[in-house]
């Protein structure tokens, strides 16, 4: 009898270094000043060890989440919960948390201030829209707070001008219900920090965004189903709407070229033709 001698299967951490290196120079090209070609990889790399799921993921799609991350200045994982890689069955996918929205948003230069918070049934909370729009909420900080009951977000922009958005939970929990993530990671972890995301998402079709929001949006978009928002791509502070349009293009196009092209990640060449100046509306 002979024994089949057979090779050790090589870490899919080693492949995923492997096609971050053969990339590095455009992906160094896309990377914001404060986040390092080399924390990146060193973060990205521990998420994927620490999530056995993850490893079952095809490389490619691995690849390009990482990039995405890259593209939007965000660490995946970590304990800000910026960004999660979650796997769907052998692909990986992209979520953006909601601190990582709030970082997004704070980019573009007019918001002075943006923050969201869950209200429980022991808070005291009161809201009233009109003219004179009122917002008051305090936690209960001593004894049980009590079950989630609703979700609110607050901008005020650097022109003085003031949004809230608020929410009830029972339609933050349709939402997640909706959402192909929904049973499976941040949802499960973080139930609370996605209902913060929620709110933000709602909100952020009243706000200025920055290009990286909108990307952040149209990255999020084929998990997060609200049928009340539609991603706001070309409500940018600095873009008029054609110019803003080529630029979403050009970033979808960037991630496809290291995708493998017998290989899912989630963003197909078909998909990225769908991002057409009449498909995406113009404020």
């Amino acid at each position: 009898m002979t024994d089949a001698i057979q090779k050790p299967k090589q870490h899919i951490g080693h492949t995923i270094k492997h096609l971050l290196e053969q990339n590095a120079s455009e992906i160094q090209k896309v990377l914001p000043k404060h986040l390092t070609l080399e924390r990146l990889l060193k973060v990205a790399l521990y998420c994927i060890d620490k999530t056995p799921k993850l490893q079952e993921c095809s490389p490619q799609s691995l690849v390009a989440c990482i990039k995405q991350c890259a593209e939007l200045g965000l660490e995946p994982g970590g304990a800000l919960g910026l960004a999660y890689l979650v796997p769907y069955g052998n692909v990986c996918t992209l979520i953006i948390g909601y601190r990582g929205l709030i970082e997004l948003a704070r980019r573009s230069g007019k918001l002075a201030q943006i923050e969201a918070h869950v209200i429980h049934a022991n808070d005291e909370f009161k809201v009233e829209f009109g003219l004179e729009p009122v917002l008051r909420h305090i936690p209960k900080l001593d004894g049980a707070e009590g079950a989630p009951k609703a979700v609110y977000c607050v901008a005020r922009m650097t022109d003085g001008s003031k949004h809230v958005e608020v929410m009830t939970w029972d339609s933050v929990m349709k939402i997640k219900g909706r959402s192909k993530s929904g049973g499976s990671g941040p949802w499960t972890t973080d139930e609370e920090e996605m209902a913060r995301k929620t709110v933000v998402r709602r909100a952020a079709k009243y706000l200025p965004l920055s290009p990286e929001l909108a990307d952040a949006f149209m990255a999020d978009d084929n998990d997060f189903v609200d049928a009340e928002v539609v991603t706001p791509a070309l409500q940018l502070s600095q873009d008029t709407g054609e110019t803003a349009t080529q630029k979403t293009k050009a970033r979808v196009a960037k991630r496809l070229e290291i995708q493998d092209n017998t290989a899912s990640n989630g963003i197909t060449q078909a998909e990225a033709s769908d991002f057409t100046a009449d498909e995406i509306p113009v404020p």
